[in-house]
């Protein structure tokens, strides 16, 4: 309770300050001018009351008037008089129980002409007032608002030039990648064309490398889903890069039926990627093995590999993020992603998804989404 009254005061504080100052120059002009005081009582009682009245009509009423400003005039022709007919009541029931409580300085309350014109007096002076406070208020707040309306309009603009800028540096970066990749892959035509008849096991590790990173650079392009098989020819493309340049221990099981599955694009390759850069395969202990078959109604997609403990520390695991991120729009909630290390010392990845859901992918769009 204590510390709602205190954030109230330290709300409240320029108003209590304003009418504080208030108060006291009114008091003191007043008592100066006819040579006479009030009882503390009385003060408190009536400028309670002026102060209500104040904030009723300018926080209360004045709002209600003004909600249609062609009908104001109107408005304040009916309401006001009400408004001083109330106030006049309560300034004269506050007189009778403070001339009950010996509270006023003079004995008894007369209804007489001056009673009624000072009351009428105040009365208006802080209609007056809190018409004031109103508009001020009024105008403060729509002030703001459109400060505020501004600072979102030209964070709108920025937020298009920015938006305008990456438009032009995607569709830069567009061009050049129309580019590099057909001289890259001339480039590398031309070296297995060469190689071929100097060394056939160097030559067809162009030729793989060169179907892998086809298949890489136009998978934007191959619809919503691929043919698990298609996939599964270029994971035997990269072990056999890989085995290229030195023996390492990686078997791949494949069920024939997965083969013929429609999945979306990378998924199968990036695990494997995943495999080989975090994993030790040169162990000759443990074999990495990359598992891909059906049991459930469910497409089973697994890798299993000795932790390589340097790569490990490096990892931030964000291409098993990103590939969760895909899934997750593909398929909504109908797989299963798991993925770390287990107590044989080994990374385990596995990928579980819906043969049913895997059907349904042929609907999805990847063009509907901004990344």
């Amino acid at each position: 309770m204590i510390e709602l009254i205190k954030k109230w005061l330290v709300a409240k504080r320029t108003h209590i300050l304003v009418w504080a100052i208030f108060i006291a120059f009114e008091i003191t002009m007043i008592g100066l001018s006819v040579g006479a005081w009030g009882n503390p009582p009385t003060y408190a009682a009536h400028y309670l009351v002026l102060i209500s009245f104040f904030y009723v009509h300018g926080e209360r009423v004045m709002p209600k008037i003004n909600r249609q400003p062609r009908y104001i005039v109107w408005r304040m022709l009916l309401v006001i008089p009400i408004e001083m007919l109330v106030y006049m009541v309560v300034c004269y029931g506050v007189d009778v129980l403070l001339t009950m409580m010996d509270a006023r300085s003079t004995p008894t309350v007369l209804l007489s002409v001056p009673y009624l014109v000072r009351n009428l007096y105040r009365g208006f002076y802080f209609i007056f007032g809190g018409t004031g406070y109103y508009y001020i208020i009024t105008y403060i707040e729509e002030k703001k608002r459109s400060a505020e309306l501004e600072t979102q309009r030209l964070q709108e603009i920025i937020n298009r030039r920015i938006a305008e800028d990456e438009a032009i540096r995607s569709q830069n970066a567009f061009l050049v990648a129309q580019i590099n990749p057909h001289f890259l892959f001339n480039t590398l035509d031309y070296l297995y064309h060469n190689l071929l008849s100097l060394d056939s096991k160097l030559a067809d590790a162009v030729i793989s490398l060169s179907g892998m990173m086809r298949f890489a650079i136009d998978a934007d392009k191959m619809g919503n889903t691929i043919r698990l098989g298609d996939e599964v020819e270029q994971v035997e493309n990269l072990i056999y890069l890989h085995q290229v340049r030195q023996k390492l221990q990686v078997e791949l099981r494949v069920d024939e039926q997965a083969t013929e599955l429609p999945i979306i694009p990378l998924v199968l390759l990036t695990l494997t990627e995943n495999a080989f850069k975090h994993g030790n395969l040169r162990d000759n202990v443990e074999t990495a093995r990359i598992e891909i078959y059906i049991e459930n109604e469910h497409l089973h997609i697994q890798t299993v590999n000795t932790i390589n403990h340097t790569a490990a520390r490096n990892s931030s695991l964000t291409g098993l993020s990103n590939i969760r991120k895909r899934l997750e729009v593909a398929y909504s909630q109908r797989f299963s992603f798991t993925y770390g290390p287990t107590e044989a010392n080994t990374f385990r990845v596995h990928l579980s998804i819906e043969l049913a859901a895997l059907e349904k992918a042929n609907e999805f769009s990847y063009s509907s989404i901004t990344i």
